[in-house]
């Protein structure tokens, strides 16, 4: 019950971003006149939040609708699509807003016949529906079927083809033998959009505005500094090593002077401050903020990153690893205390081998691996304290095993047999030592299978050197 209040709570804090984008029609949308009387210049100055709030509302509709219009006329031809199996309507079904389906897609590996990837539905996705697969802007405002959109509330999960969505208004689907066709077809994503919408509505009693009044109550006699660290005086030797390390990023001037300010503010214990740092593009900014996180990584700082775009976050991501990657000693050990998290599809994590040392999602695989009791670090331990106590057991195995894959089981017993009895006659040192270190790495792989450092560590720091001695002592 605590859950669907507060579900319905954030859905009713986006409801009018959503009441606005339902409400245009496709004219509205092609029409870059729509809140020309509307879209003001935005002051230096606010006599209030409230003011403040409201200043950025216009503007964030007429974004929402550029981008909608421009997608619409560029991307619509190559944008994800599904044909819809089933429509169903959802429990929290109320007219007149409360327009909530359950849509099941069709099953297809993909539409590679069609030039475009089979729709993969995400929470916030703008989606149109229409009784033909949408190949122009004309074609999401047919004869049969208007101009129809519907947002995306979720996903049922990695298997199901089905997502429930909230609809502009209702949905007549047919089944049967003469079913209906139904399409649904991507345009935009209203997640980051949303957010904003939330964040200048919300409650004035409630809402923590703190950072949003020391913005606007600037003192213009102010210079940023603060008086009780003035007149204290004097320079920590934290901040001296900070000053250091800030030298040998090879930032300019102005780069420096930003992140020195800003590691001087969270030195500072007497007030809480806000840093602009700003810049037309192709300034650095981004290098800017890589090299100040990796100044408070170093300060053991907690901090929270957040950007508007996927692109800003691993952006900002890969230049801080690339910073910090520098001062690590042992591989990603270090990096621990780093974290990415978001849509890792979205992201393209994958693209990057660098970014798997710190997205969330790998993070959590493994460490599922690492306590999996099959795979584990528990079993891995356990096979490595017999390994120690009773090496010449599991040598033996290996080598039956390693027998068995080249002849019969009685050939590879009379051949350990004879190994065993024979102590030097006509095979050399360093072929016993090679196989005696293939053994070695191959089960500890084999073992390990999953803890890819935890593996390396044994065969570079134990087992080569304790392991290949015992096994010579004993055969």
């Amino acid at each position: 019950m605590e859950a669907a209040k507060k579900h319905a709570e954030k859905r009713r804090q986006g409801q009018g971003l959503l009441d606005a984008v339902f409400s245009w029609s496709l004219r509205d949308v092609i029409d870059e006149n729509l809140y020309r009387d509307k879209v003001k210049e935005i002051p230096n100055t606010f006599s209030s939040t409230t003011q403040y709030r409201n200043s950025f509302v216009y503007p964030l509709l007429e974004e929402t609708r550029a981008d909608l219009c421009s997608n619409m006329k560029s991307s619509l031809r190559n944008a994800p699509f599904c044909e819809v199996q089933d429509v169903k309507v959802s429990k929290d079904f109320k007219l007149p807003k409360d327009l909530f389906y359950t849509i099941r897609a069709k099953k297809k590996k993909s539409f590679s016949g069609e030039g475009v990837e089979p729709y993969k539905p995400e929470v916030g996705d703008l989606i149109a529906l229409s009784d033909v697969r949408p190949r122009r802007i004309e074609d999401l405002n047919r004869p049969k079927m208007s101009y129809h959109l519907a947002v995306v509330q979720g996903r049922k999960g990695d298997g199901s083809s089905s997502f429930p969505v909230l609809s502009s208004k209702p949905i007549a689907f047919r089944k049967g033998i003469n079913r209906d066709e139904l399409f649904v077809v991507y345009l935009t994503s209203l997640t980051t959009n949303l957010r904003i919408w939330k964040s200048l509505h919300m409650d004035q009693e409630t809402a923590n505005l703190n950072i949003i009044k020391t913005v606007l109550q600037v003192d213009p006699n102010d210079e940023g500094k603060c008086a009780l660290c003035t007149q204290e005086g004097g320079s920590s030797s934290l901040l001296d090593t900070c000053i250091e390390t800030i030298q040998s990023y090879g930032l300019d001037n102005s780069q420096k002077e930003a992140i020195l300010s800003c590691v001087k503010a969270r030195l500072c214990d007497h007030r809480n401050t806000v840093k602009l740092i700003w810049g037309p593009p192709g300034t650095g900014k981004t290098k800017t903020v890589a090299s100040l996180l990796s100044v408070l990584f170093d300060m053991k700082c907690r901090t929270l990153t957040c950007a508007p775009t996927n692109v800003a976050v691993i952006g900002v991501a890969k230049r801080l690893l690339g910073l910090v990657k520098n001062s690590l000693q042992y591989d990603s050990y270090g990096l621990g205390d780093i974290l990415v998290f978001g849509n890792g599809e979205r992201m393209k994590v994958d693209d990057d081998d660098n970014l798997g040392d710190v997205f969330l999602g790998y993070r959590v695989n493994a460490l599922r691996r690492c306590l999996s009791p099959l795979v584990g670090w528990q079993m891995s331990l356990n096979w490595m304290i017999s390994l120690l106590e009773e090496p010449e057991v599991e040598y033996r195995k290996y080598k039956q095993q390693k027998m068995n894959g080249k002849g019969d089981e009685s050939d590879a017993k009379e051949d350990l047999e004879t190994e065993s009895s024979n102590d030097g006659d006509g095979s050399s040192d360093e072929d016993d030592e090679e196989e005696d270190e293939d053994f070695i790495a191959n089960e500890v792989m084999r073992k390990g299978k999953g803890n890819k450092n935890f593996s390396k560590l044994l065969i570079l720091q134990t087992l080569r050197v304790c392991l290949i001695w015992r096994l010579k002592s004993i055969y």
